[in-house]
């Protein structure tokens, strides 16, 4: 079993004024920014819209004494600071909290006044810095701010408290009065290889990277806490440390390769979205993120964008190691699909078109081979119509028009294969521009 962490958490009465701090707010790239390595290509022939994916990997069954091992290393490798929790004096208590004029008729304070928001911030913040084990919380990311530290100039997230429960993410329990302003030095921010950020080119797009982030949910843990400040320096790889070993390590794990599991967007590229699955992040391609193509997830801001809520089919599990501060801290590496995670509507509604028949449809891609990819069904939401993919030659000649993505159209329904649900169609109809 895991022994007790070495971490100490200093308790600081003051009642002294804060000190001031200088910070620069830097403005938002909107410049693409390939924020992953290199993953394998993309493929690009007919059946890849709608065969399945990567099989499922047989990971090594990690050992109870592994999963407490990594915990325990979670929790005494923070050197890079010391949670500290300043606790006010009863003086400086009653000055940050100070009690504000009564409302007539509200004597079961159902108003929320600044100094009630705060105290109910700090509560929950430094509840987080106290715990042996820090309770995590959850932000939302504000933006991106940069700051010089012994002559390096250096990337720090701002975030603000959202949630104390994962539940109550996107729901009226959110906390909505924001006033203690949460800060994640950027190493601290992810598992990514800093070393290929060093360089001047580097630290640009460093600040890409962690601009695209902006408005997604963040979990993090308190490591510096002062009421009268409203600052927070927090933490979020210890964050994501904990959840990993709770649902994918410990004994009471829920996450396994096979199982699906709900994830939420945190940043967006035109090759792929990166989804946070309990503090685990994965990287999934176009091809694994629904049935049929997706060419630039940036273009189709109605199934994807910061903070969706998603289900993932996890297909492997892993440990792995990354050096922060001349620091080992280990994480869970995973990999994972959203297209597996839902039903494959080819397979579902393959019986509902027939061969001869004609159908409407609206061209979605566009492939190397000059084939087209066509979307058949009524737009509805939910399926997004019956999401049915119809792959179907290039038009002749004589047709007298060229399709191109978005156009609807009529098919006619050539060929089906049942052994991978294919459907294959030629045009028979083209809307005009």
């Amino acid at each position: 079993m895991a022994k007790k962490s070495d971490v100490k958490i200093e308790e600081v009465k003051m009642d002294a004024p804060p000190k001031e701090q200088d910070v620069t707010q830097i403005q938002e790239e909107k410049e693409d920014f390939d924020f992953l390595p290199e993953s394998e290509p993309d493929g690009n022939e007919p059946e890849e819209a709608v065969k399945a994916s990567a099989q499922i990997e047989q990971s090594r069954e990690i050992t109870e004494e592994e999963a407490d091992e990594f915990l325990q290393s979670a929790l005494d490798n923070n050197e890079f600071m010391k949670r500290t929790v300043v606790v006010p004096g009863k003086r400086r208590m009653k000055t940050v909290f100070k009690e504000e004029e009564s409302i007539i008729g509200d004597e079961n304070d159902e108003i929320e006044t600044y100094s009630s928001a705060k105290k109910k911030e700090y509560d929950i913040l430094v509840n987080s810095a106290r715990s042996q084990k820090p309770k995590v919380l959850y932000g939302r990311i504000d933006g991106v701010e940069e700051k010089e530290i012994g002559g390096k100039s250096v990337f720090e997230v701002v975030a603000h408290l959202v949630a104390s429960e994962r539940t109550d993410l996107n729901t009226e329990r959110e906390i909505t009065s924001g006033i203690y302003k949460i800060i994640i030095p950027a190493p601290m921010l992810a598992f990514y290889d800093q070393k290929k950020f060093n360089s001047p080119e580097g630290h640009e797009t460093l600040r890409v990277m962690l601009n695209l982030r902006i408005r997604s949910v963040v979990e993090f843990v308190v490591f510096n806490i002062n009421p009268d400040e409203e600052e927070v320096l927090a933490s979020s790889i210890v964050a994501k440390q904990i959840l990993s070993h709770d649902w994918y390590l410990g004994k009471k794990a829920k996450i396994k390769p096979g199982c699906k599991a709900m994830g939420h967007i945190t940043c967006i590229n035109r090759k792929g979205v990166l989804v946070n699955v309990f503090g685990a992040e994965v990287f999934i391609k176009n091809s694994e993120l629904r049935w049929g193509f997706v060419n630039n997830p940036l273009d189709d801001k109605k199934h994807f964008y910061i903070g969706k809520k998603v289900p993932v089919r996890i297909t492997s599990v892993e440990t792995d190691c990354m050096e922060i501060y001349g620091k080992k801290y280990p994480y869970v590496k995973i990999k994972g699909t959203l297209k597996d995670a839902t039903e494959n509507p080819n397979k579902v509604f393959f019986d509902k078109y027939v061969e001869g028949q004609k159908y409407h449809g609206k061209i979605v891609y566009h492939l190397t081979t000059g084939e087209y990819i066509v979307q058949l069904g009524t737009n509805m939401e939910g399926l997004d119509g019956d999401g049915v993919i119809c792959i179907c030659k290039p038009p002749s000649v004589e047709f007298g028009t060229h399709p191109y993505i978005g156009q609807e159209c009529n098919i006619k329904i050539l060929s089906k294969k049942r052994e991978n649900y294919t459907i294959r169609g030629g045009f028979s109809y083209m809307e005009q521009k």
